[in-house]
């Protein structure tokens, strides 16, 4: 069965990337995204995965596409291929 899923490391290694290419500082990125400086840095650094509304308000912010950030792929016992 095919299924949509998020790719996690596509999201994170593109906000790094636009983070350092913005006139805007981590702090006024977080006050836009509505979430807290260290919450951006995790998202940033992979080690938080963020919520939907995170995830929209970066997209928004970063006027990306949100449908980049999920991969289409066949899922066996949970496990995606």
């Amino acid at each position: 069965m095919n299924t949509l899923y998020f790719d996690g490391l596509r999201f994170s290694v593109t906000i790094e990337v636009e983070c350092q290419h913005t006139n805007l500082t981590n702090a006024e990125i977080a006050e836009l995204a509505g979430i807290g400086a260290s919450t951006l840095y995790a998202i940033k650094n992979g080690t938080k995965t963020p919520s939907m509304a995170e995830f929209t308000h970066l997209c928004n912010i970063f006027d990306l596409s949100p449908l980049s950030f999920f991969k289409t792929g066949k899922v066996n016992n949970g496990e995606h291929h």
